[in-house]
């Protein structure tokens, strides 16, 4: 019968698939031509059944195609010149200047690592479950190189499981009505202004946004702000508080006509309930995420450190789902696309990393399991969607370099030396020390403190970026010194690596004080010049406190060094910079830093008097002198008030030691318990304000007390957590 009446028989309707662009998005698509996701984003859906099929790879080619991979790995392992197959590109050749890394489009790796770039057309051999059902069960006529193949029963599962679940976050942050938020939107006027600030202070340092195509979506948002979509709001709001975060209280007054607690706390809460609108927790889009993440860092200066790292860790999950931490996904995209989620990536690991060294936790995000290479230093200007492969003047290579540095040189100089440390022996010690036995052991040992691997970093980041940076430009200015700090940080932190059995030289101690007071110095720098002022903010987020340990601890124990006299300028030099913003009537850090402070000047009179040398009051240094004074003022004012909690913690009883003499420092010398830090931290942190919670429980409390790196793990990289001193 079939054969007598073929057109009797049931034909199969021809499968419609996910347009072009939202294949290579990874989103799902509507299949509706023009489809919800190209129509918000204003570009050209084009029907993925337009693409001409390609030839199916039979499987004994891609036996063979994997054979000969295999291969070339082995010829690059053993550095052996040849023509490799295909469009791979892979980096093996050492650099000329730095022998010890392995330099590839935008960063740096140690050479024991293999590192591999994937052109878009190269599949990685490790793929997705749904990938091997369709390779078992495809049939001879289905293509298996449409990309749209191995993604049908991935769109089928994702599309059942989104219909079996509610979307409903109340079960983490607490059941929100859908609100109105137009009348939280600032007018037009300060819109711009808002935006404007956003771009000279925070884009610059985080360049998570893409200005030239940003610019023109707020243009257009700003003629029907009763309309925005969900992301497109949530990405508006925390552009509005990070615009504010950046300034200070008398320049909000004065420009937005009300106080920096308050704009903030109005825009955060716009920000949370268009993220709640997003369903942010399982959304998929890049600028849901980025809005989360700039909302996240909008409680830097306001937040209790474990609450804020919990949070951040959700969006770190989230950016996992995404595959932001996967180069071979990132390629998938066209090239503006990509090299944002790049940005992105890179933007949240370092600001996790951070946050929990405040919080005195490890993170295991900064570890070298992913594969995200790191941004390109270019301009946004050269960065669109229509552009297929990176610029030539974007491609760093020991052969081809900058003749400037551009935009994104903040952020490219960051990101390359998290790249190379999180790759480190000194990094896994200390975050995961299982991971060591993996990272070969070098042919020669040196001592704590010579790490070749640093000083070939630092002669990478002079040559390459520093040397041509002007210092006269603020960016360049703060990408310099800063550069310089984490640097000198690194070294230091990598002295603390050695084994604690074993003693240090005399060499090696006088090394790393040179280190810690190095680090002073470059944050003084930053600290003293007018060209940070748009960068204040960021730079609160950072406060040298393991030079200030490791001077104090060293001049304790050796108070005539030769470095003293260094030692003890730079230390008062930084504490009186840092004394406003972080030090003023803050009880808790004083008893910390008091007992430190005096503790190791109390060495050194101890020293004079055994020697019946008289102490010139001109040489006490301005931080124990700015100690002695503010614990004066405060027992005055206690007894005034008729307290009776006193200083005794500075002067161990005796109130002799607010006239300079030497009993009542003696007592206040006593080596103070780790303990200590941890109760006033969490005794002073403000809890971070979850969803729909109070965003400002405490204004009288100055944002920058809360960044200080209390836990002596203040490596920026992740290096020293929980070191006990």
């Amino acid at each position: 019968m079939s054969s007598d009446h073929p057109n009797l028989l049931p034909t199969r309707p021809q499968r419609i698939l996910a347009c072009v662009g939202c294949q290579q998005r990874k989103i799902k698509c509507d299949r509706k031509f023009p489809c919800l996701h190209c129509t918000k984003s204003k570009t050209t859906c084009t029907p993925a059944t337009k693409i001409p099929r390609r030839r199916r790879r039979r499987f004994a080619e891609q036996e063979l195609l994997d054979r000969l991979h295999t291969y070339e790995e082995l010829l690059q392992q053993n550095n052996i010149d040849f023509e490799p197959l295909g469009q791979e590109v892979t980096t093996t050749k050492p650099s000329p200047d730095y022998s010890d890394h392995v330099e590839t489009n935008g960063g740096i790796t140690p050479a024991s690592s293999s590192t591999t770039i994937h052109s878009p057309g190269v599949k990685p051999d490790l793929k997705s479950f749904w990938h091997a059902v369709n390779q078992r069960f495809r049939t001879d006529d289905e293509d298996g190189d449409s990309p749209d193949t191995e993604e049908y029963l991935d769109d089928i599962v994702n599309s059942a499981m989104d219909s079996i679940f509610v979307d409903d976050s109340s079960f983490l942050f607490g059941r929100q009505d859908t609100v109105d938020l137009s009348p939280l939107h600032p007018d037009p006027a300060h819109i711009f202004r808002l935006w404007q600030l956003f771009l000279d202070n925070v884009n610059p340092l985080l360049k998570v946004i893409h200005t030239p195509t940003m610019q023109v979506r707020i243009i257009e948002a700003i003629g029907n702000i009763y309309a925005l979509q969900p992301p497109m709001e949530a990405l508006m709001f925390a552009i509005y508080s990070m615009a504010i975060l950046s300034l200070e209280d008398s320049d909000c007054r004065s420009t937005f006509a009300g106080s920096k607690p308050e704009l903030l706390k109005r825009y955060q809460f716009g920000c949370q309930q268009a993220l709640q609108n997003s369903g942010f927790l399982k959304s998929e889009d890049r600028d849901c995420l980025t809005a989360f993440f700039l909302y996240l860092f909008s409680y830097v200066h306001s937040s209790e450190p474990k609450a804020l790292s919990s949070a951040v860790a959700m969006a770190i999950r989230i950016a996992q789902r995404m595959q932001l931490d996967s180069e071979y996904a990132c390629a998938q995209h066209d090239f503006l696309e990509g090299e944002m989620r790049r940005r992105l990536w890179w933007a949240l690991l370092l600001f996790d990393v951070r946050v929990s060294q405040l919080a005195g936790g490890k993170t295991k995000s900064f570890l070298p399991i992913f594969s995200t290479r790191t941004p390109l230093n270019s301009n946004d200007s050269t960065l669109a969607a229509s552009v297929q492969d990176p610029p030539i003047s974007t491609i760093i290579t020991p052969e081809v370099a900058q003749e400037q540095p551009t935009e994104s040189i903040y952020v490219v100089v960051k990101a390359n030396m998290g790249n190379f440390i999180c790759h480190t022996a000194f990094h896994l010690a200390y975050n995961a020390p299982e991971l060591l036995p993996l990272v070969p052991t070098p042919a020669v040992h040196s001592s704590p403190g010579t790490n070749d691997q640093i000083t070939h970093l630092e002669k990478m980041l002079e040559s390459r970026y520093l040397s041509l940076c002007n210092p006269s430009d603020p960016l360049h200015f703060m990408t310099i010194w800063e550069t310089r700090s984490l640097l000198a940080k690194c070294r230091l932190m990598e002295y603390y690596r050695s084994d604690l059995e074993s003693s240090w030289t005399e060499t090696q101690f006088d090394t790393a004080c040179q280190h810690a007071i190095r680090l002073l110095e470059c944050n003084n720098t930053i600290k003293s010049s007018p060209l940070t002022k748009p960068f204040r903010w960021m730079t609160r987020f950072y406060f040298p406190f393991p030079a200030y340990i490791h001077l104090l601890k060293h001049l304790k124990r050796a108070p005539l060094d030769s470095h003293a006299r260094d030692a003890w300028d730079v230390m008062s030099t930084n504490f009186t910079m840092w004394l406003s913003e972080v030090f003023q009537n803050q009880d808790a850090i004083y008893m910390l830093m008091g007992k430190l402070v005096l503790g190791a000047w109390a060495a050194k009179e101890e020293v004079l008097v055994r020697r019946n040398e008289v102490l010139d009051p001109d040489e006490v240094p301005g931080i124990v002198t700015t100690i002695r004074k503010i614990a004066k003022e405060k027992r005055a004012r206690e007894e005034q008030i008729g307290s009776d909690v006193g200083v005794d913690w500075l002067s161990g009883g005796s109130a002799d030691v607010y006239g300079g003499g030497f009993a009542g420092m003696a007592g206040g010398g006593a080596a103070f318990d780790d303990t200590i830090t941890n109760e006033f931290v969490n005794g002073l942190q403000n809890p971070w304000p979850v969803f729909g919670l109070d965003s400002i429980t405490n204004p009288t409390i100055d944002p920058g007390m809360n960044q200080l790196d209390w836990t002596a793990s203040a490596m920026d990289w992740g290096v020293g957590q929980k070191t006990t001193w």
